[in-house]
């Protein structure tokens, strides 16, 4: 069992870091252009907070806590109907 557990750590940080590494590659290929300036924050900033609900229904789906809540990246930027979807899912 402890071995198990140690195996499912190591692979849930395997998984954050690939994640990581492809929230990173995303912003990489942003444009640079200050006329999209405005967008591309948006895009940014919509992209972590997807990200950050990613990996908290990835935690859920793994662990087994009392309360059942995990914190994730405020979601005031993500519409009402996009969050009702997310977790329709």
């Amino acid at each position: 069992a402890y071995s198990r557990f140690w195996e499912s750590v190591s692979l849930t940080h395997k998984i954050r870091g690939q994640w990581t590494n492809a929230y990173s590659s995303l912003l990489a290929f942003c444009s640079p252009d200050p006329a999209k300036k405005e967008a591309v924050n948006h895009f940014r900033e919509y992209l972590l907070r997807l990200m950050s609900l990613l990996h908290c229904y990835a935690l859920h789906q793994v662990c087994e806590l009392a309360d059942d809540r995990l914190e994730v990246v405020d979601l005031s930027g993500l519409s009402p109907d996009t969050v009702e979807f997310l977790h329709s899912c």
